[in-house]
């Protein structure tokens, strides 16, 4: 199975409308450390433990609600299916869901993290042309190339890049970053009747500025996009079956496969922007490195 860290509730407003990752029984819980039902299933010696997110996925044993479990065909490997859960779901959903990308679209991606580079292989597989991806590391302009992308640039290179492969600016720019800075670009070079999507998570006192008349004037659109607006029971088995056409080559964004006594090495390597996404398999002492 596939974990995902927003479960829910199946009943609020949010649920019934097809919105689960906005479901509020599952964020206090998730606040909490208690699991949707209410309350924690395990203990040890000093007491309670809590349950981080609903998942406590870098516990070698957890208890989970069966909402945030999505049953997964048993032929998929454990290290591709853990890739699925996380940013893959929140880039897809932005790109498919929130942003509702129709072939033929143009988009830019900010930001080659794991979020950034799910969306880029989900713009390619939706039918987006052309695909841009924007970051300053040059390892992970190359591998958004392999994946989908059909241009890749620094930040700097981006408004010459704009002028050759969309005149008219981009149909969709989203913003996988995290910051109001990077969001503020997205948003210029997106055209008229464009949309830009954030699923970066800036820092609570961010402050966004925008050309307010722009948004009526050309019809513009500005989304946040939480976990993608996805819902994990549809879209992680989508996914799969993309992946199983070649259409979502997800095992190409692991860096490397590590176990839990390497976990500070992965948060370090992870925090230098150097890895993508890390496999952490309990009881491995560490395989491979960032690429």
């Amino acid at each position: 199975m596939v974990l995902v860290y927003v479960p829910s509730c199946g009943a609020c407003r949010f649920c019934m409308s097809g919105r689960p990752a906005l479901c509020t029984t599952a964020m206090a819980a998730n606040g909490t450390g208690d699991l949707v039902g209410g309350g924690t299933r395990i203990r040890d010696s000093a007491g309670e433990v809590r349950h981080h997110l609903g998942v406590s996925g870098f516990a070698t044993h957890a208890v989970v609600d069966r909402s945030s479990a999505v049953v997964i065909d048993k032929d998929v490997p454990l290290g591709t299916a853990a890739l699925f859960g996380c940013a893959m779901l929140t880039g897809y959903g932005a790109v498919n869901h929130t942003a509702g990308l129709r072939p033929g679209e143009s988009a830019v991606v900010f930001g080659l993290g794991g979020v950034g580079l799910a969306a880029v292989m989900s713009a390619a597989a939706a039918g987006a042309y052309p695909v841009v991806a924007v970051d300053p590391l040059p390892e992970k302009r190359d591998l958004a190339l392999r994946i989908g992308a059909t241009h890749a640039c620094a930040p700097g290179e981006l408004d010459a890049l704009v002028s050759e492969v969309a005149p008219g600016k981009f149909d969709w720019a989203f913003e996988a970053v995290g910051s109001v800075k990077v969001f503020e670009q997205a948003y210029a070079v997106t055209g008229r009747g464009g949309g830009t999507v954030s699923a970066g998570l800036p820092h609570p006192d961010s402050v966004l500025q925008l050309p307010a008349l722009s948004i009526v004037a050309e019809n513009r659109r500005v989304l946040g996009s939480y976990m993608g607006t996805a819902q994990p029971a549809v879209d992680v088995p989508a996914m799969i079956s993309l992946w199983k056409a070649g259409r979502l080559p997800v095992d190409q964004l692991v860096s490397a496969e590590l176990g839990l006594a390497d976990l500070n090495r992965a948060m370090d390597e992870l925090a230098s922007g150097r890895a993508v996404r890390q496999v952490i398999r309990p009881g491995r002492t560490g395989v491979g490195g960032s690429q």
